[in-house]
């Protein structure tokens, strides 16, 4: 058996299922990438199902042009969620 297999054998057995991995979806993928980019992955959980909550899409905010009113909404939510405090 080579390394990649032993690899790919023990992650299914032992890899822990996160709402990210579930999903196709470049968005969603997206948001995950960015929560976990200083953030520990229990702590991310969390707030990946929270905020899918509130923008569980991007494309209407496209539609307005990225509103500022909407960017400074998301980027005060996530200071307040400490998710863009340097740890």
């Amino acid at each position: 058996m080579t390394a990649a297999a032993t690899l790919l054998r023990w992650y299914r057995q032992h890899g822990r299922v996160l709402p990210w991995r579930e999903t196709q979806d470049p968005y969603r993928i997206l948001v995950s990438e960015i929560m976990l980019q200083q953030t520990q992955v229990d702590r991310v959980k969390e707030y990946y199902r929270t905020w899918l909550t509130i923008g569980p899409s991007i494309s209407p905010h496209f539609d307005k042009h990225l509103d500022q009113e909407w960017l400074k909404a998301i980027v005060d939510r996530l200071v307040r969620d400490g998710l863009l405090a340097r740890r």
